[in-house]
């Protein structure tokens, strides 16, 4: 089990993580991924958040 200051390991998280292919971690398709989020939440099918860290860079998203 992990404490709140301890980061989760990949491991930890690959059952609720869909396996990726190499593709999927390319700046295109990330773009991609969110040109769909936003189309999705401009429809209303979909509600999209980015997670910024202390800093507001961009750490993450969620949909």
């Amino acid at each position: 089990m992990s404490s709140s200051t301890e980061p989760l390991c990949e491991h930890q998280l690959a059952p609720w993580n869909p396996e990726r292919d190499d593709p999927y971690f390319t700046l295109d398709a990330q773009v991609a991924a969110i040109d769909m989020a936003l189309t999705e939440e401009a429809a209303g099918r979909s509600l999209s958040r980015a997670i910024v860290d202390h800093a507001d860079e961009l750490v993450g998203r969620s949909t």
